[in-house]
């Protein structure tokens, strides 16, 4: 059931919802907007905003963090982590969904990561259509600048207030506490088109790969890559982590710590032996796109790109998914 929500009613009720959650953000700092716990709505400015530098992943799998902690006396007690906090992220964009939607089918089909899923459980998503696309996105060539499922609320700035479509029985459940701010509608809001400076044909992209494994682009644009894995950083669908347990002096005492490794790293496969699996930045860079754009489209059928343009935005030496991709494709 669509509804219209005035934009000083917002604040209104994200002021409301801080009362029993965190309120997450995009906040300006400097030239770029990221995700921060706000106190009040007050503090929402979205003039010029397009999308955080880094995805909201971090609120879901953060950098580093405890899995559980244990004793160790006559018999060894295990203390899991279990994450009480509620939150609401507001501004979150449609891309930054689809990459959510990835990391559950990551963490929920084989075996279910409980303290991830008790996250996402416990958070309420305000998704936000993009009026405009920036000049790194290329989500429209991968469908993931459109919204069917995953958030509570997806609005859509029409002026001075937003088009609320409501996707899930705790954003009804929000309404209903608070239908003093919203106005039902029977209008339908169509979401912007968006004009893309970047562009891919995702349509035979697994078969062009696979048929240039061993293409000369790879050595070509690997020389420049300086493997700091920034893209691997920003990206809302990088998972891998390492786990490192960690005891006092007296081994009865400990933790086991998950914190999150990139596969840009030429540790990230080195094995016992001091054997490196992917040795090469070719090797590397070869890895990092293939998995993007392939290998987990080929399994599960759909990519763990999204599309968000943060890698190429944050590369240093101008790496481009998009033209690494047109390039095997013969496109300009």
């Amino acid at each position: 059931m669509p509804y219209l929500i005035k934009k000083n009613a917002l604040l209104k009720l994200l002021g409301r919802l801080s009362k029993d959650y965190e309120v997450i953000v995009p906040v300006k700092k400097g030239e770029d907007y990221n995700f921060q716990k706000i106190e009040s709505g007050k503090e929402i400015n979205l003039k010029g905003y397009q999308n955080t530098r880094f995805s909201p992943k971090k609120f879901f799998l953060p950098k580093s963090e405890t899995l559980f902690t244990f004793k160790k006396n006559r018999k060894v007690k295990i203390f899991p982590n279990i994450p009480e906090e509620k939150r609401v992220i507001f501004g979150i964009r449609p891309c930054d969904v689809n990459g959510l939607l990835v990391l559950d089918k990551i963490f929920t089909t084989s075996y279910e990561d409980t303290i991830y899923t008790e996250r996402r459980n416990n958070t309420i998503l305000i998704a936000l259509n993009c009026n405009e696309a920036g000049e790194y996105c290329f989500c429209g060539s991968l469908g993931t600048d459109s919204l069917r499922e995953g958030f509570d609320f997806l609005l859509t700035d029409i002026g001075k207030q937003f088009f609320v479509e409501v996707g899930s029985e705790n954003g009804e459940e929000i309404v209903e506490k608070n239908y003093d701010l919203f106005k039902w509608t029977k209008k339908k809001v169509d979401k912007p088109k968006l004009k893309f400076k970047r562009k891919v044909d995702a349509k035979n992209l697994v078969e062009v790969l696979n048929k240039n494994y061993n293409h000369k682009i790879w050595e070509k644009e690997a020389k420049r890559c300086i493997s700091c894995a920034a893209c691997t950083m920003v990206c809302p669908t990088c998972y891998c982590y390492d786990v490192q347990d960690n005891t006092d002096i007296t081994g009865k005492n400990g933790k086991i710590e998950r914190n999150w490794n990139f596969c840009m790293l030429s540790n990230f496969t080195r094995v016992a032996g001091n054997t490196i699996f992917r040795e090469s930045r070719t090797e590397r860079l070869k890895q990092f796109v293939y998995h993007k754009l392939c290998y987990l489209k080929e399994t599960s059928g759909v990519f763990l790109c999204v599309g968000c343009g943060r890698c190429i935005q944050s590369c240093i030496v101008d790496i481009d998914l998009t033209q690494i991709a047109n390039k095997l494709s013969g496109k300009k």
